[in-house]
C-alpha cells in the first residue's frame, strides 16, 4: 500500500496482534484508520508503534476475540471492518462469525489456512484470506511476465 492510499474503512478491529496484525495495522493507521488491535497475550503490542499509540491512530486492547461479549466491551459492533489474523484458524473464523453475524460489522476478513475450512467459511459469508494462496498469486504474477520482476 503506498503512502497515498485512502481506505473508506475508519474505524477497523484487528483480532491478533503478531506478525501480521501489527504491520496491518501500521498500514491502517497510515491510511487514516482508527485501529483497534485485540490480543490476550500483553507482550504482543510491543509490536505496535509506540508514536501509533501515543496519537491514539492504534487502540491495543487486552481481549478475547472468541468471546461475543469481550468484542463488545472493545466496540467491535461498531467498527466498519474486523480482521481476524491470530495463528489460530479456529480462533479466526469464531471471532469473524461472532463479527459477522451477532455484531453486524459489515466488512468481516479472517485469515483462513486450511483450504477446505476457507471454500467452506466463504460459503457462509466470510471473506476468508491465505497466506499461501496471497504467496502464490504474488509468484506466479511475478513468473508470468518473463522472469522480470519488479
Amino acid at each position: 500500500m503506498t503512502s497515498n492510499t485512502r481506505l473508506l474503512a475508519r474505524r477497523v478491529v484487528i483480532g491478533g496482534c503478531g506478525r501480521t496484525g501489527s504491520v496491518l495495522a501500521a498500514a491502517l493507521c497510515e491510511s487514516g484508520s482508527l485501529v483497534h488491535v485485540l490480543d490476550l497475550v500483553p507482550s504482543a503490542f510491543d509490536r505496535l508503534s509506540p508514536s501509533l499509540i501515543r496519537s491514539g491512530r492504534a487502540r491495543p486492547r487486552l481481549a478475547d476475540i472468541t468471546l461475543a461479549s469481550s468484542l463488545r466491551v472493545s466496540r467491535a459492533q461498531d467498527a466498519d471492518v474486523f480482521i481476524s489474523v491470530t495463528g489460530s484458524d479456529s480462533v479466526n473464523v469464531t471471532a469473524a462469525q461472532i463479527a459477522h453475524h451477532i455484531l453486524r460489522v459489515p466488512t468481516v476478513i479472517c485469515r483462513m489456512d486450511d483450504p477446505v475450512k476457507r471454500d467452506m467459511y466463504e460459503a457462509l459469508e466470510l471473506t476468508a484470506v491465505s497466506h499461501a494462496d496471497l504467496v502464490r498469486d504474488m509468484v506466479i504474477e511475478l513468473v508470468s511476465d518473463g522472469g522480470e520482476g519488479r
